[in-house]
């Protein structure tokens, strides 16, 4: 007998250890979701991910998110609808066990194909064997495996080709079906007898196999959201003689029961279903169109205006790059939620990067050309969440708007939930089977809507400042743009990471993505899980899930390990962690004082707050500094790695990290104090600015209380109730001597073994813009933005501590190179251990 199948859930199991979403209200907080997206694409690991780790990431993060088994027949009625007559003979496929012996395994895949194309029943699609051909992938987090990459049966769209011509991929596929062993099967089908019984059990399957298979089927319906535009996907796997149909959408995925594809008219029917729902039915975003030659006036336009506003986009808008229509609807038009918006038919460009998991909200963003304010715009969509609690992101812009915040957020055009050409608003369906009486046990499915916003406002990657000082410059902006939303607007931000600071036209700095923000006057958490880019998340955050509530102190910590995070990673490099100077400043003790700056008279009580020792003396004026050696670029990256990367499973459910951004706060011998800090250097042999290295100081000290003291309730209310105090430092940095007038952003320096990761972080060199002379003006334009910044003169209130005059009115209160490791260096010698894929030491 083969053994009893383990499923991933059990009634008797704590909901927090059942999985890493499950939460029914035993937590204090929702633990961060440990996604590919919110960890990967900034991630310093030169390593590659595997197909087959891909496999196990996508399956984990996916668990209790397959919901089912739907009976057959409503799976077919429910999801491929046709109103086509059904005329059809049943598909034989002459299929035995003994074809799934080892000796002729081998033609089973090409068996399946002659069987389904001969007889006749599919018009617009066409099966073709490539268990051993490796699909095209554009993007993707697991190249140069192709024996790992290849579907086993590939239903393909014809189009035009002749069957013999069409080259499988995933822009032409149409279903994706995987075989897999009997035993493997990736869920288990519930015993229970009444409806209240089967919700107490689980439905996946956890054994080592039939987990990687869930994730393999994930992944291909990944890459084909990726390649495609679509709603949703369907696919199938087989077990031998049997197969279960699966419906993804960024809510969930539903899974048919099992049932014979050998014979019978199952089968038969699905593909005939299947074949006819084309369009729509099939998952295919019909508010997204080729561009016609009607449209040719038009387009030469929007590649005209791409061209003119190359310099201001992020990345290039290319003459070869393919077009396409997209519609916006403008729901800030209409008063009256019940009446159709009117809409918007946009020229846009492809998006450069895509989302890392087909579960969520699968943002994408791209540059678009509106014909009729003749701009060039930059169109963000996703799938909110449409539950209590939440906002649309347009609607959170409105009211950051009336908190006096313009010029450090974008400007919006126009926004609205997406409807197909019909008018049917795009949502997600899976959620809607939670609670049928078939169902097993699931959880953490939401109802996701479709949604577009446009944005006037284009920003630059942070990774593209022109001196460091405007690095300082862009992140005083978001903390300013942070602190008022706080402040005034009762708004928490709650993912102050790399992609989400901007660089404006006028090269100071905007905070954008604010989807996911916490309004505080709603109490308790929305959702099981919380979102956030891990590198740049909090100590306390990674270290507790479970118990951590997000607060402003981890968003204002989050600003530092930004900022540590892009100077190392684009510019400077430190000393080997050798010689140590041993002066750990203030360790335990209160932050320092910021010096000469102006500090609001008004304000006695967060002024008061103030009367601290005096920062440490000089290194200098202590001992004789040692000679220093410093660590090359691949070294330096895996610091990075060690610090930022840092991960740990605990009992197989819940992910946690943070113990050595702790490690750094103490001046652990692992990690550099601030004296070496402040000897890094860049290429050119320049020592980092003194105000940068004393604001990474200053910064460091502000947050290392809360790790040192058993209770910190009262230090946090003192220095970190407000952005106020975290303010003042960045200002006092940028008022301050000794920055260097051209430390730009230099081309990523951290090398990788493949394109394991989005290209967005990488950083490019400053554009040149040139005026009617024809003399490059960039960047005197970049310099004069971070010269005429403003200063705080003399009873002047911080930015964000003005009260908005809303309110005052109520109140009078690219692809990288492939990795090759230098030969280590006679300076290089001491660095850290190697690391493994989640930063733990080999």
């Amino acid at each position: 007998m083969p053994p009893p199948r383990k499923t991933s859930t059990s009634a008797n199991i704590r909901p927090q250890f059942r999985s890493l979403y499950s939460l029914r209200g035993t937590n204090k907080s929702t633990p961060l979701r440990a996604k590919l997206q919110g960890s990967l694409p900034a991630s310093s690991n030169h390593k590659f991910m595997h197909a087959k780790d891909v496999y196990d990431h996508l399956s984990n993060e996916m668990r209790d998110q397959f919901l089912g088994p739907m009976p057959i027949r409503e799976f077919l009625e429910k999801y491929l609808a046709c109103d086509e007559v059904m005329e059809f003979e049943d598909i034989l496929i002459p299929l035995t066990a003994m074809d799934f012996l080892p000796n002729f395994r081998e033609q089973v895949e090409q068996k399946i194909c002659d069987a389904i194309n001969g007889s006749g029943v599919c018009r617009n699609l066409y099966f073709v064997d490539t268990h051993k051909k490796v699909l095209r992938l554009a993007e993707t987090i697991a190249q140069g495996e192709g024996a790992d990459q290849k579907i086993d049966i590939s239903g393909v769209l014809r189009g035009s080709e002749l069957p013999e011509d069409i080259v499988p991929s995933f822009t032409n596929l149409g279903v994706a079906m995987e075989m897999k062993p009997e035993l493997d099967d990736i869920v288990v089908d519930p015993t229970g007898t009444t409806a209240e019984e089967r919700a107490q059990e689980g439905f996946e399957h956890q054994v080592d196999k039939a987990v990687r298979a869930r994730g393999q089927i994930s992944s291909y319906a990944l890459h084909q959201f990726q390649h495609q535009e679509c709603t949703h996907v369907i696919s199938v796997v087989l077990f031998e003689n049997e197969a279960r149909l699966l419906r993804f959408d960024h809510s969930g995925v539903v899974v048919s029961e099992r049932f014979d594809y050998t014979k019978g008219s199952i089968f038969t029917e699905f593909l005939w279903r299947l074949d006819r729902a084309l369009g729509k039915g099939l998952g295919v975003d019909t508010s997204v169109a080729p561009v016609l030659e009607a449209d040719s006036a038009v387009v030469k336009a929007a590649r005209d205006a791409f061209e003119a506003e190359k310099d201001f986009l992020p990345y290039p808008v290319t003459p070869t790059m393919e077009l396409r229509k997209v519609s916006v609807c403008d729901e800030s038009a209409v008063a009256d939620a019940d009446v159709v918006p009117p809409s918007r038919e946009l020229i846009a460009a492809p998006a450069q990067h895509h989302s890392l998991s087909p579960i969520g909200r699968y943002t994408l963003s791209y540059p678009a050309y509106d014909p009729e304010t003749k701009l060039v715009v930059w169109i963000k969509e996703a799938w909110r969440i449409d539950e209590e609690g939440f906002q649309k992101e347009g609607d959170i812009y409105a009211r950051l708007a009336k908190l006096d915040m313009k010029g450090k957020i974008p400007e919006i055009l126009c926004h609205g939930d997406v409807r197909d050409r019909d008018g049917e608003i795009q949502v997600t369906r899976t959620q809607d089977c939670k609670g049928e009486p078939w169902a097993a046990l699931s959880d953490n499915i939401h109802r996701y809507v479709h949604y577009r916003i446009v944005f006037k406002t284009i920003g630059l990657p942070l990774t593209t400042f022109s001196s460091t000082k405007q690095l300082v410059q862009v992140l005083s902006d978001a903390l300013v743009a942070h602190g008022r939303a706080y402040k005034f607007g009762r708004i928490l931000h709650r993912d102050i990471s790399q992609n989400n600071v901007l660089i404006g036209r006028d090269g100071r700095g905007l905070l954008i993505d604010w989807d996911m923000s916490k309004d505080l006057d709603i109490p308790g958490p929305r959702i099981p899980w919380r979102t956030g880019t891990w590198q740049f998340i909090s100590a306390e955050l990674l270290r507790k899930p479970l118990e951590k509530t997000h607060a402003l102190r981890d968003d204002l910590e989050s600003f530092l390990w930004l900022l540590l995070y892009i100077i190392l990673r684009y510019h400077y490099r430190l000393p080997n962690l050798v010689d140590r100077s041993g002066t750990s400043a203030n360790v335990g003790g209160a932050p320092p004082p910021p010096t000469d700056v102006i500090i609001d008279d008004d304000d006695d009580e967060e002024a008061d707050t103030f009367a601290l020792p005096e920062p440490p003396r000089p290194r200098s004026e202590q001992r004789p500094a040692p000679r220093l050696t410093y660590m090359d670029w691949p070294t330096l990256q895996t610091y990075v790695h060690y610090l930022f990367d840092n991960a740990k499973v605990e009992d197989e459910e819940i992910t946690l990290g943070g113990e050595r951004k702790v490690n750094f706060f103490f001046y652990a011998p692992d990690h550099p104090d601030d004296d070496q800090i402040a000897c890094a250097v860049d290429d050119a042999a320049r020592r980092i600015p003194p105000p940068l290295a004393k604001l990474i100081g200053r910064l460091r000290v502000l947050f290392q209380p809360l790790y040192k003291l058993q209770d910190p309730t009262e230090y946090e209310e003192t220095y970190l109730s407000s952005a106020y105090h975290v303010a003042l430092y960045f200002k006092e940095a940028l008022q301050s001597q000794g920055w260097h007038a051209n430390d730009a952003a230099e081309t990523d320096h951290f090398q990788f073994e493949n394109s394991t990761r989005q290209t967005s972080s990488r950083a490019s060199k400053p554009k040149q813009v040139t005026d009617k002379s024809g003399t490059s003006v960039s960047g005197q334009k970049r310099k004069l933005s971070v010269v005429q910044e403003d200063e705080v003169q003399e009873g002047e209130v911080l930015e964000d501590e003005q009260e908005p005059e809303a309110l005052r009115k109520r109140s009078r209160r690219s692809s990288r190179a492939d990795f090759v490791r230098k030969p280590p260096t006679n300076h290089s010698t001491t660095a850290p251990q190697p690391l493994d894929t989640n930063g733990r030491e080999r």
